[in-house]
């Protein structure tokens, strides 16, 4: 567990420096912003930090596999594992998409990830979607039907089953305590 939770941990100064809503949400709100950051943590690790082959490249070099994962613990990382897959997935997709639709002449929509992103930092409901145009209205509905809104979360809820773990919990205070320094 300390190998992921250092990971993600890791990745979480990465985070609040690339997500200044996050920063702003540190002042307002920083329980919110913890967990928010968290999800984000996980994200970038799914994102950058697994293999195909479901190799986790963790800090200082490390690797992590399930095997290597005990008993307890596998199940978190063979969510993590499955977000990663979904995640790459998911930008493969993306990708095709806006290729397709832009040999055809078209304006790609917004990716699915960006989309997933904006839920991980402001929920389901986001307040863009009041300002929104009708066609972006409709886009944020099949949004929330959608991969888009599982995807994240299926993220948020491991973030939330990991935070709750003695490991995370243990290391919270002091976490949080840098990353408001961050947010500063």
């Amino acid at each position: 567990m300390t190998i992921i939770r250092e990971t993600i941990y890791a990745a979480l100064a990465d985070v609040i420096e690339r997500s200044p809503s996050i920063r702003r949400l540190m002042k307002s709100d920083p329980p919110r912003a913890y967990f928010a950051a968290v999800a984000f943590g996980i994200l970038d690790v799914a994102t950058t930090a697994m293999t195909a082959d479901g190799t986790i490249h963790a800090v200082m070099g490390q690797q992590l596999t399930l095997e290597m994962s005990p008993r307890e613990l596998k199940p978190f990382t063979v969510e993590l594992m499955a977000i990663g897959s979904a995640v790459k997935e998911c930008e493969n997709e993306d990708n095709a998409d806006a290729i397709e639709i832009i040999s055809r002449g078209g304006e790609p929509p917004e990716p699915r990830m960006d989309r997933i992103k904006k839920v991980l930092e402001n929920g389901i409901g986001y307040s863009r979607r009041q300002e929104a145009s009708e066609d972006d209205r409709n886009a944020n509905r099949r949004s929330v039907q959608g991969r888009a809104v599982t995807l994240a979360n299926r993220i948020n809820a491991l973030a939330l089953s990991m935070t709750r773990l003695k490991a995370f919990r243990d290391r919270q205070n002091d976490v949080f305590s840098i990353l408001a320094g961050l947010g500063a």
